[in-house]
């Protein structure tokens, strides 16, 4: 070696040695390794921190005493600082890593150290270490008096990197019900889950992703077991580096229980309406999904969840001529114009045929007042609707039979009234005794055959009217009100005259409807209001038309006569149904059928000052088929 360098040799040695006595005493960790990681120097402070003296150190690696889980970051930190572009003498670099102690007791150690460089070669490590040990453990100590765990609703556990507990709060002791007393810290949290196999594969989760959530089977000291839910984060140091972990732990038992009793109910209702032929839906009006029950698709001839699960699949299976209707219905609802709606429309299966569907609807959450969800059925009402349309043709045939036997019953009718008639005029002119008992039967007979013939020859009028209005499907027109009523009262002129009646008439209109059944309604209410009078009492009659918001009509036809009993405001607009025995009891039934024909209803109250009102609501009155 040339005397230089082995100048400068003896120089570094000599500053070294001087460096490690003047560390010796220092208040500070000290330590020096060589290029090989090796010890080459260890302060009294270092030795007393972790509890070896100076020989048993000297010529081992400090990478052998620092535990696996900071050993790989503190080799790459070495590394680096050497590897760093060597144009200066020192490198700094700081970090923190465990020192297995001679007690086999970790201790946490601060490091910041420097890289020795000389002529770009590298030369030795020197390092302060502080013992930071202590403050780890205040910070999670602080971290728990801070966050007012031991009073937090939900159940928290602080444990080691290795799982160990070390701190339960209130909520976890109730929870998995042990005493205050009882070890819980220094419990390993595998014994809080049923099965511990399944609590390592979430730690091997949890050390993949560092935060992680999973349902799970808890148990708890008795060996019972609940439903839980755990939530685990990480608790840090300022360098970043992982001190433990946070685990929140909820009991979700009641609410799993529920959703498995919603699971067996909706398989319950599956299974109910799987046989009755009908089928439910859940719509989530906001993101648009929908679940369609397994019943719903059967009903259509598909398999479920053969067609997607969506409000789409609906809408394209629908008769073109319903779609419209089924559209404005539901945009009601949406709307909030309806509590509910109900449709009927048909419905393509999978063979290509239609069939009638009965769907009813209802929102049921809304959020920030605005519809949510809504939930409905959907049934099958092919067979019902079949049925109606052959009660429907038989109830033609008998309304041309009833039109048809009425026109033939009249002919002898006026014959038998025309002899009575004879027979009277007769016994006025001929020569028996007035006084005569003959004369008198002959009479009196004569007067009952034309007063039953009267009778029976009205009976037959009305039940041609009934029959006209079951076969009236004439179009609609635009009238005005107050000229149907004023044809109406003309009728009856002589009848109002005799009860000395007051008729009122309110909010005249000019209405869409069908104009000889709408006349005919008028007609049969007045005349129910006549015939039923007080004879007591002044009778008066108010007539009211409203328009509602749905372009309805509403008739309202008020009267002060003597009410109707409760048991019958159901039963009076059935055929021959009545109160006395005036009239021919038909009269409120052609007020219902008219009604009926204007896809409208017809119901009776009593007033609460006495008298009768009569409603009845005409649909689609103030709207042609050709408006837009």
């Amino acid at each position: 070696m040339p005397p230089r360098e082995e100048k400068q040799q003896n120089n570094g040695k000599i500053e070294r040695q001087q460096l490690w006595e003047l560390l010796e005493e220092f208040h500070e960790c000290f330590f020096e390794l060589n290029k090989d990681g090796e010890f080459v120097f260890v302060n009294k402070t270092m030795q007393e921190t972790i509890g070896y003296n100076h020989k048993k150190l000297l010529g081992k690696k400090y990478i052998d005493f620092i535990s696996d889980l900071y050993k790989n970051e503190v080799s790459k930190k070495i590394k680096d600082s050497i590897q760093i572009t060597q144009n200066k003498n020192i490198i700094k670099c700081n970090f923190i890593n465990d020192f297995l102690k001679n007690d086999g007791e970790y201790v946490l150690l601060e490091i910041d150290s420097i890289s020795i460089f000389e002529n770009n070669e590298f030369k030795s490590f020197r390092a302060l270490a502080k013992d930071i040990t202590d403050t780890k453990q205040n910070q999670i100590e602080l971290l728990i008096k801070g966050s007012a765990m031991d009073k937090a609703v939900n159940g928290i556990i602080i444990t080691t990197l290795d799982h160990i507990v070390f701190y339960a709060n209130e909520e976890i002791y109730k929870m998995f019900e042990y005493d205050k007393k009882d070890e819980m810290v220094n419990l390993h949290a595998k014994k809080l889950w049923l099965k511990e196999e399944e609590y390592e594969k979430f730690t091997k989760k949890l050390k993949k992703e560092g935060e992680y959530k999973k349902t799970f089977i808890a148990k708890r000291k008795n060996n019972t077991e609940f439903h839980a839910q755990i939530y685990t984060s990480k608790i840090e140091d300022k360098f970043g580096k992982l001190l433990c972990y946070m685990k929140c732990i909820n009991n979700i038992n009641d609410e799993i229980n529920a959703k498995n009793k919603i699971k067996e109910q909706k398989e319950r209702l599956d299974s109910v309406l799987d046989s009755s032929d009908q089928g439910y839906w859940d719509y989530n009006i906001i993101t648009n999904e929908i679940f369609y029950s397994p019943s719903w698709y059967k009903i259509l001839g598909y398999n479920n969840k053969e067609l997607p699960q969506e409000i789409e699949t609906f809408y394209n299976l629908i008769h073109p001529e319903d779609l419209e209707n089924t559209n404005n219905e539901i945009k009601k609802h949406i709307n909030q114009e309806t509590d509910s709606y109900n449709i009927e429309l048909r419905m393509r299966c999978k063979d290509g045929q239609y069939k009638w569907i009965l769907t009813k609807g209802k929102i049921v959450e809304t959020k920030n007042n605005k519809p949510f969800r809504a939930v409905g059925t959907h049934t099958d009402i092919t067979r019902r609707k079949k049925s109606e349309d052959e009660i429907k043709q038989k109830n033609k045939e008998l309304e041309y039979f009833v039109h048809s036997a009425s026109h033939d019953l009249q002919t002898p009718l006026v014959t038998i009234d025309g002899f009575s008639s004879i027979i009277l005029e007769q016994t006025e002119h001929c020569s028996l005794n007035k006084q005569c008992k003959a004369y008198e039967n002959i009479n009196d007979s004569a007067q009952e055959i034309q007063q039953a013939t009267r009778k029976l020859s009205n009976i037959i009028d009305t039940l041609l009217e009934l029959s006209k209005i079951g076969q009236l499907h004439s179009s609609r027109k635009w009238v005005n009100i107050s000229d149907i009523v004023k044809k109406v009262l003309e009728l009856n002129e002589k009848i109002i005259l005799e009860n000395d009646a007051e008729i009122i008439i309110k909010n005249s209109l000019t209405t869409y409807v069908q104009e000889e059944t709408f006349m005919s309604i008028i007609q049969n209410l007045i005349t129910n209001s006549l015939q039923h009078a007080k004879t007591d009492k002044k009778l008066k009659i108010d007539l009211t038309f409203d328009k509602t918001k749905d372009n309805s009509l509403l008739i309202m036809v008020s009267d002060n006569g003597p009410g109707i009993p409760e048991n019958m405001k159901e039963v009076i607009f059935e055929p021959f149904k009545r109160l006395t025995n005036k009239g021919n009891g038909l009269g409120l039934s052609i007020v219902k059928k008219g009604a009926e024909l204007h896809d409208g209803t017809v119901c009776v109250e009593n007033n609460p000052n006495g008298g009768t009102v009569f409603f009845v609501e005409l649909k689609n009155c103030f709207k042609s088929d050709n408006d837009n």
